[in-house]
């Protein structure tokens, strides 16, 4: 259910943004149009984080797939670029767990055929 734009709620607002909630989040939990969540923030004169920001520190998002047991990612092109990957045709990509508990994985991409 929407709520009310109150100073209380901004406030909630702002100080959940700036521990790092993404907008869309908020949205989903306060039941706000997107538009008033960006109201919200400019009103406390906080610049909403950009996309290009998060790309420039090797971040991407990771999507659930169906029932959430699976999820797909994108690999931004300056990384494609810095690895010379060869992007005619299908690539493939082998996973290990590095470390589970800080959540690290390696990545192996590969042609089909040719691991």
């Amino acid at each position: 259910m929407a709520q009310r734009l109150t100073d209380e709620l901004i406030e909630q607002i702002v100080e959940e943004y700036k521990r790092g909630v993404s907008i869309r989040t908020l949205y989903k939990k306060t039941g706000l149009p997107i538009y008033l969540i960006y109201y919200a923030l400019g009103r406390a004169g906080i610049k909403p984080r950009s996309i290009r920001r998060m790309s420039t520190r090797n971040v991407t998002r990771v999507r659930p797939l169906g029932g959430g047991m699976s999820c797909r990612t994108v690999i931004p092109s300056s990384i494609i670029k810095q690895l010379d990957l060869d992007l005619s045709g299908e690539l493939m990509a082998e996973w290990e767990i590095l470390d589970k508990e800080k959540k690290l994985l390696k990545v192996r991409l590969f042609k089909p055929g040719q691991r």
